[in-house]
């Protein structure tokens, strides 16, 4: 496990070398759970999004058809 000295002021104001070591950034990375919720939030918006544009897709294509038809119906020349 690779790990560095923290660095920490004393009392009197000098930078001394702390006595304890800080694990490598790896390792915390893989223990820290602060922002687990954002990713899930994130996840979730983007399969809202996801199955909202197919809705689009799904639903748009088969009503641009129609309005197109309708269009057409009614600018026909004959009354």
């Amino acid at each position: 496990m690779k790990t560095c000295r923290a660095i920490s002021r004393g009392a009197g104001g000098r930078a001394s070398e702390d006595a304890r070591r800080v694990p490598h950034a790896s390792t915390t990375l893989l223990e820290e759970t602060s922002g687990a919720i954002y990713v899930e939030y994130i996840m979730v918006t983007i399969m809202v999004s996801i199955g909202g544009s197919a809705a689009v897709v799904a639903l748009g294509l088969p009503l641009l058809a129609l309005y197109r038809y309708v269009n057409m119906m009614v600018l026909l020349p004959i009354p």
